[in-house]
């Protein structure tokens, strides 16, 4: 019987797949992420807060009105107004108030409206 001549040839696909898959498996990477409940957000956080600390938390007013000790920002998104009003002196103004309502004034439910106005902010 002939033995016949030993040849060298290049591993196949699948033993190349086969070794990459002899490999030990990777943690999978850790992302943080943050989530916002945007359901649970509301007018009344903005109590108390600063003219500084509302502009943070929605952006520009699309109104401002000064009145004697009072400052009203006014905030119109789609069919939503907020009207937040801040008492105090010019150093101390804190916002007292607040009212959700659509454009024709009726008032409206937090859910529908104020998450409109977080969404595009803090």
């Amino acid at each position: 019987m002939v033995t016949p001549p030993k040849v060298d040839l290049p591993p196949t696909k699948a033993a190349s797949v086969a070794k990459i898959n002899t490999k030990s498996p990777q943690p999978p990477k850790v992302v943080k992420t943050t989530s916002i409940k945007l359901q649970n957000f509301s007018p009344t956080e903005l109590l108390d807060s600063t003219p500084a600390e509302v502009m943070e938390k929605l952006g520009e007013a699309s109104l401002i009105r000064r009145e004697r000790q009072s400052l009203i920002l006014q905030y119109k998104k789609e069919e939503c107004v907020l009207d937040v009003v801040l008492y105090g002196n010019n150093q101390n103004k804190r916002v007292k108030y607040t009212d959700l309502r659509d454009s024709e004034g009726k008032p409206v439910a937090a859910k529908h409206c104020y998450f409109k106005f977080r969404s595009n902010n803090g």
